[in-house]
């Protein structure tokens, strides 16, 4: 009759254990979710690649136009006696088309909390760059490019070239912490794009 009497008692003690247990699980399956709510909320981030800038195919006729073009420089240069200047077309002249046959690399570009980073990716000589949202002192969305106007007086726009479908995704990101600001497109800009440079 005694052992009868205890079996109530131990059965009552594995109830209440396994209560307690699913209490604990309750209240860690609880915080799990708040936890990795904010992980995600810390890492959010866009990521994309893209050409380090537009390339434009260039026929036989924007080769010729381009020693035209330099030959009536020089000409002008040596009648005026400007030798100096002679020497700078002949310089800029190699430059230019030395510049024109090089294919873009592909770059990755990553936003996120801290702020905008250029990363060249492995086998190229140059070093990654990041922009602090500090530096930057405000964004514009120009002809499929991101343009960042950032705290330097020698080039102080950084152009990134972007997939059209991130281009909602791009604009709210950065609205939270940078102004977006109008882009004054330059001379030089507006010359790139008509010559196919």
């Amino acid at each position: 009759m005694k052992k009868a009497k205890d079996k109530p008692v131990k059965t009552r003690t594995n109830a209440e254990h396994t209560r307690n247990n699913a209490e604990k699980e309750q209240n860690i399956k609880k915080e799990i979710p708040h936890s990795s709510a904010l992980v995600q909320h810390n890492s959010a981030f866009i990521e994309w690649q893209a050409p380090e800038f537009e390339y434009v195919e260039k026929d036989v006729s924007w080769y010729w136009m381009g020693l035209i073009v330099s030959i009536l420089l020089l000409a002008a240069a040596v009648w005026q006696k400007n030798f100096l200047f002679a020497i700078f077309v002949v310089i800029a002249y190699l430059a230019v088309i030395y510049s024109a046959g090089q294919r873009p690399a592909i770059w990755k570009f990553t936003i996120d909390n801290n702020g905008v980073e250029i990363d060249p990716m492995k086998g190229k000589s140059v070093a990654s760059k990041i922009y602090n949202y500090e530096d930057i002192e405000g964004f514009d969305i120009w002809d499929k490019e991101l343009v960042l106007k950032v705290n330097k007086k020698i080039s102080p726009y950084v152009k990134m070239i972007f997939p059209a479908d991130k281009e909602k995704e791009i604009k709210e990101f950065l609205a939270k912490h940078v102004p977006e600001s109008e882009y004054e497109i330059p001379i030089s800009d507006s010359l790139s794009k008509l010559i196919g440079f």
